[in-house]
């Protein structure tokens, strides 16, 4: 069989977290596809796959790889979660993710790898929430926060009319102005 994966496919990767008995947040991705045979008919039956990250999107190194076997194709449609062969020892984890560039490379039973690899993009909340990496718990410093982004009415909670926001014991409260100033 000389299978490809059609250009127009499904190839959605979305990172998420799970714990696997007592991996912690372990990532995987999710891989979905069309696969076709050489007359460009959808391939049905049981197939073994390697997917493999590299740093280039042509020659490069090797960056994470992983072999499926017994990978169910049902009229060419196949879904795939990476990262849950081995993820003790061959870890889908954020030194792998973080890497950048990525592209993926995918191989069916003996063929060789499918060309072009595929670019790996972030989606957007990954993009986001890789902001909030260098948050140390929960926390961020006074000199993390650019002047004038913080203003009343971002802050909670609100006050009643005659009282202002005042900080008591470590929080916010409202209560009554007791002349206090605000320093420059």
């Amino acid at each position: 069989m000389n299978p490809r994966l059609i250009p127009t496919v499904i190839v959605a990767f979305l990172l998420a977290s799970a714990s696997l008995n007592g991996v912690a947040e372990q990532p995987f991705m999710d891989f979905q596809a069309w696969l076709e045979d050489a007359q460009n008919g959808p391939v049905t039956g049981t197939i073994e796959m390697t997917f493999t990250l590299w740093d280039s999107e042509s020659h490069g190194n090797v960056v994470w790889q992983e072999v499926h076997s017994g990978v169910e194709v049902r009229s060419g449609e196949l879904r795939i979660t990476l990262g849950l062969v081995d993820p003790y020892s061959n870890p889908l984890n954020a030194v792998v993710i973080g890497r950048q560039p990525l592209w993926l490379g995918i191989a069916v039973d003996a063929a060789p790898e499918m060309t072009p690899r595929q670019p790996i993009h972030a989606v957007p909340w990954a993009k986001r929430a890789d902001m909030a990496e260098g948050v140390v718990s929960g926390g961020v410093l006074g000199e993390s926060i650019a002047l004038g982004t913080i203003t009343f009415d971002k802050l909670s909670p609100t006050c009643a009319v005659g009282q202002v926001l005042v900080k008591a014991g470590g929080a916010w409260v409202c209560g009554e102005y007791q002349g206090q100033t605000l320093p420059n």
